[in-house]
């Protein structure tokens, strides 16, 4: 608080007083207290000394004076002795204040100051004060500090503060008052929960994501199947230090045995295997490729941002043992001294992925719930697994199980020998419902005419390069679904193609008009159709079409000469009834240039 403009009347005042002394001093001197006496020896006769003084001034007067630093002023005041003596005299200035002289200094002007400060901080249980801070010569005395207070997240005005208190403490927002002088200075702070301003925003989706994920409002995941959920933890604060622990993964209900979970944390993989209880701690997680190494929360520099994924697959659990209910998970940093703060997010469970397998006479159907490419069915193949149920008889060795399907309204037929195991294994595109209708043949005589009851089991696998990965018994699920068929190897009323020959390896010259001699029998197939047609083999699949021809039964011509590339190729001979594929036999060869 700057004092220049008080100190200008107080020089103003002390100039006026010291004018009115100065002439009291004079009129007295002269009319009261100087009297002088003059002597001699002799016969002269004696008088007293002529005492006389005058003055131009007046006794009292008032002047007002403003001076700056450095500067000065003068009122002058004439004095005139006409006495006949030496007169002495003094001269007394006193203000109003009684404070002359005045001091000065090189300063700009006189200041005096009072601040009250306080900064926002985080609830510690301690108290915290606001600062008064005083400089210069105050003048009156300052007040105590006078605390007011109002709760978080309020709009009322400061009122009283919280029982029991008189310095700030608890939680909330403070108003600190002082009074000087008839003015007050004040400061506004808060106390503030080290919980505020934290954010933790969760997300979930189906299946096993390794990547970010976009919530899921409300997910329903099947029973058994696999889900992801994310956590993500922004502006955790780092000044109050209080969070400095492990968050914990919180369930509302334990996970069943069998349960595998994923964590993903600082970029790098972590695993848990049959997680227990409904409290999770993050050391539980060991890092994947090295199983020595637990997660360790870096309590020496904590991240304001964090991010934890979990990802639970439930496919390995047991039928009986399945959660049934909705299940709540939550991520929660613990701390003693203020509230802890969490995130939560709730998975619900719909029916367990359900597959039916039934048969019909000489039919099989297979129903499958939708391969969510999410879910853990993801990239899998539907198999067929059939074998022979009745152990007491066995399959002819050179059995073939004909198989048609209807694939976008046509009907497709494909030919499968029996594996070593003596099985059929019958790989197809993932259907939701599919029929396939199948045929039991065999070459040899003495099986035509019998029946077999043939096992059917529906797989989901990997199926690659004709070899099945099919799942394991630890699984809980050794196949999808199983059925049986009763199957008669027909009489010689089913069609039979033979393709014999010679050439292999054909050497073709451009321009020549080379063929492929090949000797075709067949069997019944009056009442069928026989074409071929050749093609290449490129990228492991057979396509193009480089003749379309009928055939007949004995010696045939397949004429070459528009292949122009050397190659693998197939003849391949089709047999047809109303318009559909009943049966294809296969030739392969090699053109050379």
């Amino acid at each position: 608080m700057r004092r220049s403009e008080e100190r200008e009347k107080y020089i103003i005042y002390t100039a006026v007083i010291l004018l009115c002394l100065v002439m009291a001093t004079f009129w007295l001197m002269s009319n009261i207290y100087a009297r002088y006496v003059t002597s001699s020896s002799g016969e002269d006769s004696a008088r007293v000394a002529q005492f006389h003084i005058t003055e131009s001034g007046a006794a009292t007067k008032t002047i007002n004076v403003t001076l700056q630093l450095g500067e000065k002023e003068e009122y002058p005041v004439e004095i005139t002795n006409d006495s006949e003596v030496t007169i002495a005299y003094e001269i007394d200035v006193q203000n109003k204040y009684k404070n002359l002289p005045l001091e000065t200094c090189d300063c700009e002007g006189h200041t005096a100051s009072i601040s009250i400060n306080a900064t926002s901080t985080y609830h510690d249980g301690n108290e915290h004060p606001a600062v008064v801070t005083t400089t210069g010569d105050i003048l009156g005395s300052v007040s105590n500090v006078v605390y007011t207070y109002k709760e978080q997240k309020s709009d009322t005005e400061y009122g009283s503060m919280p029982e029991g208190t008189k310095i700030p403490k608890n939680k909330g927002f403070y108003k600190a008052v002082i009074s000087l002088e008839g003015k007050e200075v004040s400061v506004e702070y808060e106390i503030k929960s080290p919980a505020d301003g934290i954010d933790i925003e969760s997300s979930k989706a189906k299946g096993q994501r390794f990547g970010d994920i976009d919530n899921e409002s409300s997910l329903s995941v099947a029973k058994g199947d696999a889900f992801t959920v994310q956590f993500d933890v922004q502006n955790l604060n780092q000044e109050a230090q209080v969070y400095i622990t492990a968050p914990v993964l919180k369930l509302s209900e334990a996970l069943p045995s069998g349960t595998t979970m994923i964590m993903q944390a600082n970029d790098e993989y972590w695993y848990c295997k049959s997680p227990s209880g409904t409290e999770i701690q993050l050391s539980s997680f060991h890092k994947m490729g090295d199983s020595a190494v637990s997660f360790k929360y870096n309590t020496e520099n904590i991240t304001a941002s964090q991010k934890y994924r979990f990802i639970i697959d439930c496919s390995k659990v047991s039928e009986n043992d399945l959660l049934n209910d909705d299940i709540s998970l939550t991520l929660e940093y613990k701390n003693t001294e203020s509230e802890n703060v969490s995130g939560t997010t709730t998975v619900s469970f719909g029916a367990k992925a359900a597959f039916e397998v039934t048969s019909s006479n000489d039919t099989l159907k297979a129903t499958a719930p939708a391969n969510d490419p999410y879910t853990h069915w993801e990239n899998k193949t539907m198999v067929w697994k059939i074998s022979n149920n009745d152990s007491s008889t066995k399959l002819p060795s050179d059995a073939k199980l004909t198989v048609s399907t209807m694939n976008a309204g046509e009907t497709q037929t494909s030919i499968y020998q029996q594996n070593q195991s003596g099985e059929f294994v019958i790989p197809f595109i993932w259907s939701n419902s599919k029929e396939f209708k199948i045929s039991l043949d065999s070459e040899q005589a003495g099986w035509k005419g019998k029946t077999y009851t043939l096992k059917a089991e529906l797989f989901v696998g990997n199926y690659t390069n004709n070899s099945l990965s099919l799942p394991q018994a630890a699984e809980g699920n050794t196949a999808a679904g199983s059925t049986t068929i009763n199957v008669k190897i027909a009489q010689d009323t089913s069609p039979a193609v033979r393709i014999t020959g010679t050439q292999r390896i054909m050497t073709v010259s451009k321009g020549s008009d080379t063929t492929l001699d090949l000797n075709v029998e067949t069997k019944n197939t009056e009442a069928y159709q026989l074409s071929a047609t050749i093609e290449q083999k490129n990228n492991g699949e057979y396509t193009g079409k480089f003749l379309e021809t009928d055939v007949t039964d004995g010696e045939n011509k397949f004429s070459i000469g528009g292949i122009t590339t050397a190659g693998s190729y197939r003849l391949l001979v089709r047999v047809i009834k109303d318009n559909q594929i009943i049966m294809t036999v296969p030739y392969y060869f090699i053109v050379k240039y």
